[in-house]
């Protein structure tokens, strides 16, 4: 199905778009990012949407569909994690198991947003520590 609200389009295709280039930067085998989350996360999310049929809180859906109060108040929780610096390039996180990978999505999201604040085109993505 494809979606006929141009905002929900535009959002689907920048997701697309973003996945690309973090997997021709990082590769899509055994790594995970914003834009490729691991397998049992996206479903949940997926799953919990078709239940619903109601925007998830924090998704990108809801954001595409909220007042504003509710995008800045977003927006301020993610600038809480944003770095003093950012590098260039990939930046690789190890986690433990799959099950850790929520608990670094303000990181990583935070990474982006020096990113975007620096002009500078960083990669932040989870690996499960010892998979190769």
């Amino acid at each position: 199905m494809f979606p006929r609200l141009g905002r929900v389009a535009s959002a689907l295709s920048c997701i697309e778009s973003a996945k690309l280039a973090h997997d021709s930067a990082v590769g899509s085998l055994g790594v995970y990012h914003l834009f490729r989350p691991p397998i049992p996360h996206e479903a949940t999310l997926s799953t919990r949407r078709q239940i619903t049929g109601r925007a998830l809180p924090g998704s990108c859906d809801e954001l595409m569909t909220a007042d504003n109060d509710h995008l800045m108040s977003f927006l301020a929780g993610a600038a809480s994690n944003v770095p003093a610096s950012v590098v260039p390039g990939p930046v690789c996180f190890e986690i433990d198991n799959l099950a850790d990978f929520a608990d670094r999505v303000p990181e990583t999201a935070g990474l982006y947003c020096a990113g975007f604040r620096d002009s500078i085109k960083t990669y932040p993505y989870l690996r499960v520590r010892g998979e190769r």
